[in-house]
């Protein structure tokens, strides 16, 4: 049976138990950089997020706010990728189920779109722990294919899995137009009559040349490409 910490792993991370998590991390990088002065951290902390392009220009973090950050005042989502990305430099490795939980969101999340167990193995740093990675990456099976580098997609089938119109972005708007074209009064009655939304994900790379996919939407994934480009 998975541990209520691994069963998360599929969850989106939030509430109050995801601050408390965000608030370790923070622990976790004054403890393993203490040869910095926090003012020192904040500075290293914005650069780092900067350089990657998790956040824009910005002025450095003040020290008393990571402070903050680690008495479960809420990091912002940039803050923490970073935090644990400079924590894996200094080979850190997850020391409890919580600390592994978030630490297996965001290597998914920064790291894939990934198919297999192995291919999640081979992509860790030498430092961590294959079997302690496995077991929780394992639980985490549902999480493998989602990323930033991919977007969910959806569309209508029927009973046989047959696609019914063009892929969406958004379940609703493939909803609305299957509902248009197939003259069917509302979801609810095409349900009965055997049609379902199919989601999953797919790689940004392959949508943009995916000629099933609404145009509208191919055209708002070229202008967000290249938005964050700029």
């Amino acid at each position: 049976m998975n541990s209520p910490a691994t069963e998360e792993l599929n969850q989106p991370l939030a509430g109050k138990k995801a601050d408390a998590i965000r608030a370790m991390i923070f622990s976790q990088l004054n403890y393993h950089l203490s040869c910095l002065t926090i003012a020192e951290l904040g500075e290293e902390l914005t650069q780092y997020a900067v350089d990657k392009g998790y956040t824009p220009a910005r002025q450095a973090v003040y020290g008393r706010t990571i402070q903050e950050w680690g008495r479960k005042q809420r990091a912002p989502w940039w803050a923490v990728k970073s935090a644990l990305e400079i924590l894996m430099l200094d080979e850190w490795e997850p020391p409890q189920p919580e600390s592994w939980m978030i630490f297996a969101h965001c290597w998914l999340q920064s790291h894939g779109p990934f198919e297999s167990l192995e291919e999640i193995l081979g992509s860790l740093p030498e430092h961590i722990n294959q079997e302690q990675a496995a077991n929780y990456f394992n639980q985490a099976q549902e999480r493998w294919p989602i990323s930033q580098h991919t977007n969910p997609v959806h569309r209508v089938v029927d009973r046989d899995g047959k696609p019914q119109g063009l892929k969406f972005l958004g379940p609703d708007f493939a909803i609305r137009a299957f509902l248009e074209a197939s003259g069917i009064s509302g979801w609810e009655e095409a349900k009965k009559r055997g049609f379902e939304l199919d989601s999953g994900h797919k790689a940004v790379s392959e949508l943009l040349s995916d000629v099933e996919l609404d145009q509208a939407n191919r055209e708002y994934l070229t202008s967000r490409i290249s938005d964050s480009a700029g």
